[in-house]
């Protein structure tokens, strides 16, 4: 990968994975060799999938985080109501679209965390730690 913000991982049976902390979390590539088939990639990576984030991001995994779906108020889309206040809230939440940080790294698996900030609470008034590996 030309970016040195990805995390290439593989495992001692040859799979590998591509993920990008940076952009969300985002799992970008997936591939492991079957006996039958060699080299097989589950995920395709392209230089041009990531040239479109966070605008278009419907390649890959990205992380769904604090909602999956798309969430409505009485007319209004992309809010939601919690203790009487109504909060706007992107489709699909907003860690898909954030920084995460490394914890731990090995060659076979990486730890990525998000914790919540300023600008995570003013969507999503809650103190969080999410860490995924």
């Amino acid at each position: 990968m030309a970016d040195n913000n990805f995390v290439t991982l593989t495992d001692s049976e040859g799979a590998s994975a591509v993920v990008a902390p940076e952009l969300g979390g985002w799992l970008l590539r997936y591939a492991r060799s079957l006996p039958e088939h060699g080299l097989v990639e589950s995920l395709h990576f392209s230089q041009a999938t990531v040239d479109r984030h966070p605008r278009e991001m419907y390649a890959g995994i990205p992380v769904l985080f604090p909602l999956v779906s798309n969430n409505r108020v009485a007319d209004r889309d992309h809010h939601y109501e919690w203790n009487g206040q109504i909060y706007e809230m992107p489709q699909h939440g907003f860690a898909r679209r954030s920084k995460w940080g490394i914890s731990e790294q090995a060659a076979a698996s990486v730890r990525l965390e998000l914790t919540d900030s300023e600008a995570t609470r003013a969507n999503y008034p809650f103190a969080f730690r999410f860490c995924l590996t």
